[in-house]
């Protein structure tokens, strides 16, 4: 019988459990090392050339992130939320129910979910269609939908978008907005416009727009006729942007949305909708334009001679406040979601202190419930500044 000292087996066993160890520590070190060249590897961005479609600002490719931020699937819907709902939903502009407020959402969540989407996707009440973006996917709305609501009530598995949009869909395929006798706008549906375009103002009365149904807002403006409220729509009026800030829009496009805002209260068909507006009506205009390229030439002159020992910077040239009609009026000229009034003095006293740099930094990259770039994306910089030049200009 062979007898093995206990030393050398003790130090048989201790090397079996040293090369085990060792190779459990090698199989740890090559996976952490190949997590570390895939992450350095992976690419940091995407190209998208200028005018092309590509895809929404908000929808970031998720990841890890989007689980935690109440997105469906892989879409970051906290991301997209912060992009696009945020202004109104934080700070309970236009009558929103702000995020996490239970008081606010209890007789809404009782509706439950699906209705909710439906809501997001097609608009209701002041909030515009797919929160007044089109380029969103209804996937992209139901994941910032989740992430909102995520806070007061249990959200269901995501997938649902589709049929949301569809039940809107057939539900406004009965309502009105083609009742003018002109073919081409009345195959146009108004209302949808209405809903991404006008609704924001027409249902809350933003910035003095008329409410749609008001009868009595609107008694004066509908003895004008359909076709000065057309001129108004597609030329802007007082606080009214030209084609209600989108300039992409038709003009058949914004009388098929007037016919619809307007049809409560007046009678479209009858105003024979559609047709040329009156000389009169075309001879005002010219003089209003008339007017304000007068207005322009003067301010323009004045400019000029503060500014003529500073060297003009590159934005100079840039109609500002062109940019500002069509992006910042509706909550510059009113306050809403906080934002400064233009022209008043008190409001502006702390931000000018902060430089003009630093406003231009805010405008174009977003600050508290202020979107970047005013919720345009496409602007540029420069653009952004000279609407930032208008706006400050009465205070400075």
């Amino acid at each position: 019988m062979v007898r093995v000292k206990s030393s050398k087996l003790i130090m048989g066993c201790l090397a079996t459990l040293g090369l085990t160890v060792g190779a459990g520590t090698a199989m740890a070190q090559d996976d952490a090392e190949r997590e570390a060249i895939a992450e350095r590897l992976a690419p940091v961005g995407e190209l998208c050339v200028q005018g092309e479609d590509c895809g929404t600002m908000a929808a970031a490719s998720g990841g890890g992130s989007s689980a935690s931020s109440g997105g469906g699937g892989d879409i970051d819907g906290e991301g997209i939320y912060n992009n696009v709902c945020m202004a109104c939903h934080e700070t309970g502009a236009a009558g929103a129910p702000v995020r996490g407020n239970d008081e606010q959402w209890s007789a809404r969540t009782e509706k439950g979910f699906a209705t909710l989407l439906d809501h997001a996707i097609n608009g209701f009440n002041a909030m515009p269609a797919k929160g007044g973006n089109p380029n969103l996917s209804d996937a992209e709305v139901e994941a910032a939908v989740a992430y909102l609501v995520e806070p007061v009530m249990e959200v269901p598995a995501q997938g649902g978008g589709d049929a949301a949009a569809a039940e809107g869909e057939a539900s406004s395929g009965d309502s009105g907005g083609e009742a003018s006798a002109d073919a081409a706008v009345a195959g146009i549906d108004g209302e949808a416009i209405y809903n991404q375009v006008c609704m924001a103002c027409h249902e809350t009365g933003a910035a003095g727009a008329p409410v749609r149904g008001n009868a009595e807002q609107w008694s004066a403006r509908a003895e004008q006729g359909i076709e000065t409220l057309y001129d108004h729509s597609i030329n802007g009026f007082n606080a009214m942007p030209a084609k209600g800030g989108n300039p992409n829009l038709s003009d058949d496009e914004v009388k098929a949305a007037t016919n619809y805002l307007v049809e409560p209260v007046m009678d479209v068909t009858a105003q024979g909708g559609g047709e040329a507006a009156p000389a009169e009506d075309a001879s005002s205009a010219e003089t209003a334009a008339s007017e304000q390229a007068s207005a322009a030439e003067d301010t323009a002159a004045d400019s000029a001679d503060e500014s003529q020992a500073a060297a003009e910077p590159a934005h100079a040239g840039i109609d500002g406040a062109a940019i500002y009609n069509q992006i910042c009026m509706a909550c510059h000229e009113t306050g809403a979601a906080g934002a400064p009034v233009r022209g008043n003095a008190e409001q502006w006293s702390a931000r000018l202190e902060q430089g003009v740099e630093t406003l231009y930094d805010h405008s174009i990259n977003g600050f508290n419930a202020m979107p970047a770039k005013g919720g345009n994306p496409n602007l540029s910089d420069d653009e952004v500044k000279a609407a930032t030049d208008y706006l400050i200009e009465p205070v400075q």
